[in-house]
């Protein structure tokens, strides 16, 4: 399954020079993509090459990422974050702060290219998400610690200011991805989707080459 979401210009962050992606997820796969807004907006969030969690932006001149010092990929739960603030990455996992890596200007890339959940690009085989999102939250703000930790173990927001979209994967049917943010960002679900509403699991992604 791949989720397909509108590149509507609140997820364009180059004027704030700011954001926070937070998920959470189950997965045991390297080089997988969880979202990912790099052709049009300049960044995604994914697993890396020895299963750590990375965040990759585009900055004036050149890309660089941002990884977790622990891999993720152990098909258990973990509740992950990706936080740039203009000057820094920082990489969460579990409300954990795990590294800080210095970084440039965010900027937008075409704007106009579909951002996707689960998939490095619409309806391309590469990079694919094989596991469980429960939850995506994606914000104009750099959320602090504080805030990462009290969102994830309440399972419910303070303050709902800055906050672009709110997928809730276990909360739905059908090829219908709701933003429950209020911002009308709803994704559409391609393939097959296996949903789970009595446990906090969700859309199962499997690709099957």
């Amino acid at each position: 399954a791949q989720v397909i979401v509108n590149p509507s210009p609140v997820f364009d962050f180059s004027d704030e020079q700011q954001f926070t992606i937070s998920a959470n997820i189950k997965v045991d796969g390297n080089g997988e993509v969880i979202f990912q807004a790099e052709q049009s907006f300049g960044y995604y969030i994914g697993t890396h090459n020895d299963g750590e969690f990375s965040l990759t932006m585009y900055f004036e001149g050149y890309e660089d990422l941002c990884l977790s010092e622990t891999p993720i990929t152990d098909g258990r739960w973990h509740n992950v974050s990706a936080v740039y603030d203009g000057s820094q990455m920082k990489i969460y996992v579990d409300g954990i702060l795990e590294n800080s890596c210095d970084a440039g200007t965010l900027v937008s890339q075409d704007e106009s290219s579909m951002i996707t959940v689960g998939t490095y690009r619409q309806d391309n085989s590469n990079y694919q998400f094989n596991g469980n999102i429960d939850q995506i939250s994606i914000w104009n703000t750099a959320l602090t610690q504080s805030d990462i930790q009290t969102y994830w173990i309440e399972d419910q927001y303070l303050n709902t200011d800055g906050l672009v979209a709110d997928y809730r994967f276990n909360s739905g049917d059908g090829d219908i991805l709701y933003d429950h943010s209020g911002n009308g960002n709803h994704g559409t679900i391609n393939s097959v989707a296996e949903w789970n509403n009595d446990e906090p699991v969700i859309v199962t992604f499997q690709y099957d080459a």
